[in-house]
């Protein structure tokens, strides 16, 4: 672990040593995942294009990352149900905006190889709640005794006029520095204590990663996803570059037999005009015709490779019989699998956070979390089906008596309060029996019997 002297002089030198530690190509590929992720495609497609013409080149990208990685993160879609011992309504009411948070954090952790997430408490008034910091780039300096856990992190947590501003934490040491490695003199400004001293006692950061670590801690992500993608980019602008100059054709200019106009600057373009001036100078057009259609499909197969890696189908036409039910689990069958194995490693990040939550709360408030315990039940991924067959399910449960109308309103409606529900259900009753009262015929009198009346 790096022991952070709070000597001007030696700091320069440990946040070298502790940059020393990451190679800058792993920094820039972290940095390249972000990029994917948030749409910022087209500097990486520039830097593959070697022509001289990049200003008019026509960029096109599709957001394959993002498709993929939120079509794959599916533990979080439904919110888990947390069963706490000890106060579950005000320990639930800390945690309102964890559910939003870990959805974020799963897409995140599926696309680096691993990201932190520091639980903090946020304050307004009497209003207290945790809120979840998300920190997907960063430094850290491995532990040689636990290789699943970092000693030390640091990250920018601000950027001014290209200057970041820097936070380090290890167990003993927690400051915010500049990006040449001065520590900033206003460290309270940053909620940092003027001793820079880390008052936890530990990194209050939970780490979450898919994947387990075996030798190296920076294994996994989505790598060849991004790579993927980049690739199925440049083809896309290819593509379009390619439709452009069979749009406009391509102009040819000689002047006095020379075909390379070596005395004579020519500017090309589609929206150009050429003056050739020289004995016997002509202009003319190529008519190119590149087989858009071979190229359509080259890359409707490297989507459809990187999708079938990650066990998704891609969908190319809009028509067809819509599919729901028994027929989506086999056709998604690696998917559900792959799923539930993703719930076991959210079962150990939901414990992992709870820890940080306790150190936390305890340090800030000086009282006990007001869970002591806590058991997580994750939803259960279901298909669509159609309503034939809901239908059907729901009889088959009222009639075993494993489901109950209440049931079937919550499934509906699983944001109202159940109070609202079981009033409904009392005024739905109601308004039933009037109804079949009001629909019940009268007894008939003596004399419409004798006269022979229709019963």
């Amino acid at each position: 672990m790096i022991l952070i002297n709070t000597a001007e002089d030696t700091i320069k030198k440990n946040i070298e040593q502790f940059r020393a530690q990451q190679d800058d190509r792993m920094m820039a590929r972290l940095e390249k995942q972000i990029d994917f992720f948030e749409g910022d495609h087209i500097p990486y497609i520039a830097e593959l294009i070697k022509r001289k013409d990049k200003e008019g080149m026509p960029y096109s990208y599709i957001n394959l990352t993002k498709h993929i990685v939120s079509k794959l993160s599916m533990v979080y879609h439904n919110p888990p149900e947390r069963i706490i011992t000890g106060n579950a309504d005000k320990y639930n009411e800390l945690i309102r905006n964890k559910n939003v948070r870990l959805k974020t954090c799963e897409q995140q952790a599926r696309l680096m190889p691993f990201i932190l997430v520091r639980p903090w408490l946020r304050t307004n008034g009497n209003d207290q709640y945790f809120n979840y910091q998300i920190i997907r780039y960063f430094y850290i300096f491995e532990d040689v005794k636990d290789i699943e856990y970092p000693a030390a992190v640091m990250y920018p947590i601000q950027t001014n006029d290209n200057k970041r501003i820097w936070e380090y934490w290890d167990r003993e040491n927690h400051f915010v520095f500049s990006n040449d490695g001065k520590r900033l003199k206003n460290q309270e400004d940053y909620g940092i204590n003027p001793d820079m001293l880390n008052e936890y006692g530990e990194l209050p950061h939970a780490l979450l990663r898919f994947d387990d670590v075996i030798e190296d801690i920076w294994r996994g992500g989505a790598f060849d996803l991004v790579d993927s993608n980049l690739m199925i980019d440049l083809a896309l602008t290819e593509l379009n570059y390619e439709f452009r100059w069979q749009s406009f054709k391509q102009v040819y200019a000689t002047a006095g037999g020379a075909t390379d106009l070596r005395d004579t600057e020519v500017e090309f373009g589609y929206n150009k005009v050429v003056k050739v001036v020289g004995e016997n100078a002509q202009i003319g057009i190529l008519d190119l015709q590149p087989n858009f259609l071979a190229s359509i499909e080259v890359i409707k197969f490297q989507m459809n490779t990187i999708a079938m890696n990650y066990n998704i189908t891609m969908k190319w036409e809009l028509s067809g019989n819509a599919e729901s039910g028994f027929a989506l689990v086999v056709k998604n069958i690696d998917l559900l699998n792959s799923w539930k194995n993703d719930i076991e490693h959210c079962r150990r990040w939901e414990r992992d956070i709870f820890a940080k939550e306790k150190l936390v709360y305890e340090h800030d408030t000086g009282k006990a979390l007001p869970a002591k315990d806590m058991h997580v039940d994750f939803a259960e991924v279901k298909f669509p089906i159609n309503p034939d067959e809901e239908r059907r399910r729901w009889d088959w449960e009222f009639s075993h008596n494993i489901s109950t109308p209440l049931d079937y309103m919550k499934a509906q409606s699983p944001d109202t309060p159940e109070d609202e529900l079981k009033k409904r259900l009392e005024e739905n009753a109601k308004l039933t029996g009037t109804i079949k009262a009001a629909e019940k015929p009268k007894p008939l009198t003596f004399e419409e019997r004798l006269l022979g009346a229709n019963v």
